[in-house]
């Protein structure tokens, strides 16, 4: 039922994207890097997940085209995102302007490669029902927590290539996850929904200066949006045999031309340490469900360590998660030794903060 690889059409589709870069197929080789190639990006939205890709994706050098419900029409705004950390006694106000397009009409993004819609429940269908101003050759990735409803998913995709992504931004992740493959694309669904606590709601608003975009609330929540903005689409993209350390985050975002530098960076404001994680890029040329597990386990624990720094305590909920994610690996005949191992290494990092 589930295959150890990605289907011929799926891995056609996805070296669009990768075709800045490659990665070579000998294990140790390090990256080789080919002349870089913009892609021409569309991002529904100005809410907290489309400002983080248009950011992100923007200021590594792709071509981002904002699609919004505003009456602006802007061949080149200077958008604003700001970063609010309340949570100490003196506020951390971290400021970010990119260049992008905004766009009223679907249709305007006739030329992008790329289509990410991040999407809430009452506009599943209308947004996949708008597919067809597209062309077939657009990747699509949807952003959404909805998917038992639409009993036409096939018709209404098809078709294109579409990535299905979970969490969106009011959830992290959910308590199972899902796999399935077809021939044209991955799904990656959810039977449950768990909402982040205290996210405040994200305000978008136009002026004469562009779009600006805040999100708060203390550095734990903005990361909780930035992981589950990521969850899917970068899990989604590392289905790609060319992906040799899947699960290092880092790694995982230098695949998309320079946004590594971007993701570091940002990293590095809020105050996340990421390096202590380079000794796990030793477990490579794994199967790609066994890797989209490893990332799962990374972006999980990542969050985790955040809460624990904070707080000193260990959250049940999040270790149940990871269990569950080793359970449903077992099922599919997932590297389990692998799932373990980095399980265990977790475990060990938790305790060691609590000591």
């Amino acid at each position: 039922m589930f295959k150890s690889e990605c289907s011929p059409t799926l891995m056609n589709v996805l070296s669009l994207i990768w075709r800045n870069k490659t990665v070579s197929s000998k294990s140790g080789t390090a990256f080789a890097e080919q002349e870089p190639h913009a892609l021409n990006i569309l991002i529904a939205g100005r809410g907290a997940v489309g400002s983080l890709y248009g950011w992100l994706l923007s200021r590594s050098g792709n071509n981002v085209t904002h699609l919004v419900r505003d009456n602006v029409n802007s061949e080149d705004a200077t958008l604003e995102i700001d970063f609010v950390d309340r949570s100490k006694s003196l506020s951390n106000h971290i400021r970010e302007t990119y260049h992008a397009r905004c766009v009223t009409d679907l249709r305007m993004g006739k030329e992008c490669d790329l289509a990410i819609l991040p999407i809430q429940v009452q506009q599943v269908q209308q947004t996949l029902e708008s597919l067809r101003d597209l062309p077939s050759t657009t990747v699509v990735v949807i952003l959404t927590s909805v998917w038992e409803p639409l009993s036409n998913l096939d018709e209404l995709v098809s078709p294109r290539t579409c990535i299905f992504g979970y969490p969106t931004v009011s959830a992290i992740c959910a308590d199972r996850v899902l796999h399935a493959v077809s021939k044209s694309r991955v799904v990656l669904g959810t039977t449950k929904e768990q909402h982040t606590e205290g996210l405040r709601i994200v305000c978008s608003t136009f002026d004469k200066a562009g779009c600006h975009t805040e999100i708060h609330d203390g550095i734990d929540e903005t990361f909780r949006i930035f992981v589950a903005a990521n969850i899917g689409f970068w899990s989604g993209l590392a289905l790609s045999d060319n992906m040799r350390s899947f699960f290092h985050y880092i790694r995982l975002l230098d695949q998309c031309r320079g946004a590594s530098e971007e993701a570091w960076r940002l990293c590095k404001l809020l105050g996340i340490n990421v390096s202590e994680y380079d000794d796990l890029h030793d477990l490579v040329r794994l199967d790609w469900t066994t890797r989209l597990y490893l990332s799962l386990f990374y972006q999980i624990d990542i969050y985790h360590r955040q809460l624990i720094t904070r707080r000193r305590q260990l959250w049940p909920e999040v270790l149940e998660l990871q269990e569950n994610l080793l359970v449903d690996a077992e099922k599919l005949s997932v590297s389990a030794p692998n799932l373990h191992y980095l399980h265990d290494r977790m475990v060990e990092r938790y305790l060691g903060h609590l000591t």
